[in-house]
């Protein structure tokens, strides 16, 4: 039987004992009903992971004691995937923080969009993006991955193309429109070195946004016959190119 995971924040030591927080306390004890002597697994969210075994430290403390380190699941994409997500409602941005965690992403870039029709404060950013980290967390332990994808704040999308990592040979940028004249996947035969997708809202991106992400090097693609909702499209690329290139394929 698979052995429940569980996130703990680095550094993880093979053989100190590690205290619960309340939540975790409460995921093992009270959600999952886990008695003393479970064993789980713990990973760091960075590419680590370890054997580990459910108890209490000598106070009597809700504990884990750390065990060896365990070898690369091999759960985590080899294609790097950014995904450039226009802003929509709390919940749509949520679900697809989560399921592009489970299909494959590697970095998600929130942006404000001109038909976006959402502003935040610059607290309400940060704790958008804690959100969205917690989230992309929880999808992470779920679905076996060892590494947790970024999540940046929100950022206009001027800012947040500016602050994309350079262009690397091979690289595919790509900005997903209903009006292209190309298909997605025209070169299907062709693996890409990273893909960099650009989802609009529900509005679609206006002429400006689309020369903006032009001059930085994104390529307008028709993704199928029919105009899909931005929280869908964004999922559905991140799929169709999780077997072409990636590995859901497998």
């Amino acid at each position: 039987m698979r052995r429940r995971r569980l996130f703990l924040p680095a550094p993880i030591v093979p053989g100190s004992v590690r205290p619960l927080d309340e939540p975790s306390r409460h995921y093992l004890r009270d959600v999952l009903r886990l008695d003393d002597g479970a064993e789980l697994v713990v990973f760091d969210g960075a590419g680590g992971a370890w054997a580990a075994c459910l108890g209490r430290d000598q106070s009597g403390t809700h504990a884990l004691t750390i065990g060896a380190r365990l070898p690369d699941t091999g759960a985590d994409p080899a294609l790097p995937i950014v995904l450039v997500q226009a802003l929509t409602h709390t919940r749509s941005i949520d679900e697809v923080v989560a399921r592009a965690t489970e299909i494959g992403v590697e970095t998600i870039i929130p942006v404000f969009s001109a038909r976006g029709r959402i502003r935040l404060a610059a607290e309400h950013a940060g704790h958008r993006r804690s959100r969205w980290c917690a989230v992309a967390t929880s999808a992470a332990r779920q679905c076996g991955r060892m590494r947790v994808p970024n999540c940046t704040e929100p950022l206009p999308l001027a800012h947040a193309l500016t602050a994309l990592p350079a262009a690397v040979h091979g690289e595919h940028r790509i900005l997903l429109s209903p009006e292209a004249p190309r298909p997605f996947a025209a070169e299907a035969l062709e693996t890409p070195s990273r893909l960099v997708f650009m989802i609009g809202p529900e509005g679609g991106w206006t002429q400006e946004e689309k020369e903006l992400a032009a001059r930085y090097g994104f390529e307008p693609r028709r993704f199928g016959p029919r105009i899909l909702r931005t929280g869908t499209a964004g999922l559905a690329v991140l799929a169709a190119a999780g077997v072409l290139w990636g590995d859901l394929g497998d």
